[in-house]
């Protein structure tokens, strides 16, 4: 293979990342890259040529692709990949939903208790909100025990107040959605791998640009 054949491959996997990205139902919002137009060429068997916009940069790139035996690539939506959890993020996940339901309840309980507020005492809606409120932070507890008690049950020992114990709950939530976005970013990358090999194994590839775009 000579060199410049070598050079015009690696641009037109660099397309090909490109022409991904932008495929990709993630990237929808904040694609760099979109993929304005697909055509294939009647008298070149397998050829395929994508019209691809920079939007950071406002030009456009043409990538050729010359399939062999294997599909044309399509601009439709790649398949959304399902995110592989290690075993400490599906731990933290579990932690969250369970947070999450113990919040769930919580509201619940305290949105039934202000509809029955006009049919009880001020005192009874105090105490049965403080219940509520007691029941949910006990539950939290369970789910996070790194927490202390509420109260101090001998001189010296620490305790985690409301405040302190809301703080925890928040972090552990986003601790589980910042897991979930890495391995979602993980199957992603291992996804752009396969497309990438297939590509330069079935294809050859050659880019173009930039030009000012239509």
């Amino acid at each position: 293979m000579s060199k410049y054949v070598a050079t015009l491959r690696v641009a037109g996997a660099a397309a090909v990342c490109a022409w991904w990205i932008a495929a990709s139902p993630s990237a929808v919002a904040q694609s760099r890259f979109d993929v304005l137009r697909d055509d294939a060429i009647a008298a070149v068997d397998g050829m395929t040529v994508y019209t691809i916009r920079d939007n950071a940069t406002a030009v456009c790139y043409t990538l050729f692709v010359l399939q062999s035996n294997e599909p044309r690539l399509s601009t439709a939506p790649a398949v959304e990949p399902g995110p592989v959890l290690s075993a400490e993020q599906r731990d933290k996940v579990r932690v969250a939903d369970l947070l999450k339901d113990a919040i769930a309840a919580r509201d619940r309980q305290l949105a039934d208790l202000r509809a029955r507020s006009t049919l009880v005492w001020t005192v009874e809606y105090e105490t049965e909100r403080e219940r509520i409120v007691d029941g949910y932070e006990r539950a939290v507890r369970i789910v996070l025990p790194e927490l202390y008690p509420a109260a101090q049950v001998a001189p010296g020992w620490r305790t985690t107040g409301s405040d302190a114990l809301n703080d925890a709950v928040r972090r552990a939530i986003a601790d589980a959605d910042v897991a979930i976005a890495a391995a979602t970013r993980s199957a992603r990358d291992d996804q752009l791998h396969r497309l990438l090999d297939r590509a330069m194994q079935s294809a050859r590839l050659t880019v173009s640009g930039p030009v000012p775009c239509p």
